[in-house]
């Protein structure tokens, strides 16, 4: 296997974990599943999903031997972890900048409220 295909089998992993592990479309199930301690932990944790995803998305090449799909599973697994952790970064600082926007926009609309309150006389 070249290194393309790690790539992209890695990322396709990685957007598989982050699928299962944030979707709305998988809350139902996860919510579910979040009772069984080892299952749950699973299902909730991108990273710890990354590993089976890695896992299943190298076995496309398992004709070529137990060896080298272990090989083939590692290398995918790297690639999805990495992609799984530079999305999740990216997830975090559009949340912390859409946090910021909400906290300047409640402001903006309080501000009025205030002024229209100081200007009616008692």
């Amino acid at each position: 296997m070249n290194w393309e295909t790690y790539s992209l089998l890695g990322v396709g992993a990685g957007l598989t974990a982050l699928t299962l592990t944030r979707s709305t479309l998988t809350q139902k199930l996860r919510t579910r599943l979040i009772k069984i301690p080892v299952i749950g932990e699973l299902v909730n944790c991108p990273y710890c999903m990354c590993h089976w995803t890695g896992a299943v998305f190298a076995t496309s090449w398992l004709p070529e031997g137990i060896g080298s799909y272990l090989i083939d599973a590692c290398i995918t697994t790297g690639f999805a972890v990495l992609f799984t952790g530079v999305m999740m970064k990216l997830w975090l600082f559009q949340e912390a900048e859409l946090d910021r926007y909400r906290a300047a926009i409640k402001e903006m609309v309080a501000k009025p409220k205030e002024i229209n309150h100081e200007a009616e006389p008692d």
